[in-house]
């Protein structure tokens, strides 16, 4: 799992990549729900491991994930339209339900936002800010 920095200097790259060729490029941002304050840390880190795990499995090799909260990573998909990252996070989806069938008395709640590469997109930092708030709104942009 990439720490912020480097997945910042691997998604400037991505981005120019896709700009100077004009190709697609998406961002997934996850928020793990599940983790409480009152959990004791081995439980919140085993949650985190099942969750990188989970998206390990699921995204190609050339995809990134990174962590950039405590509890919020974000998946960096070259060559990905918008309109396709739904597929991406109903695999994902399905990952954490077996495991939540497994443990359930730790469930993992994630909640998703997703942002795609535009004409309008500046940088790395607005597609990640953009991913992120749409996870407040519950939607894709």
């Amino acid at each position: 799992t990439l720490n912020r920095l480097s997945l910042l200097e691997i998604g400037t790259r991505e981005l120019k990549r896709s700009i100077r060729y004009n190709h697609t490029f998406s961002v997934l941002a996850l928020r793990l729900l599940s983790v409480d304050k009152s959990l004791p840390s081995l439980q919140t880190e085993k949650l985190l491991q099942q969750v990188v795990s989970a998206c390990r499995k699921t995204i190609r090799d050339t995809d990134y994930i990174g962590r950039i909260g405590e509890a919020e990573f974000i998946l960096l998909l070259p060559e990905t339209e918008l309109k396709n990252v739904p597929f991406l996070q109903k695999r994902l989806n399905e990952k954490i339900s077996e495991y939540n069938k497994e443990n359930p008395n730790l469930p993992i709640q994630i909640s998703f936002g997703a942002a795609g590469y535009t004409s309008k997109t500046k940088s790395i930092d607005d597609l990640i800010i953009s991913a992120v708030d749409n996870i407040k709104k519950g939607k894709k942009k």
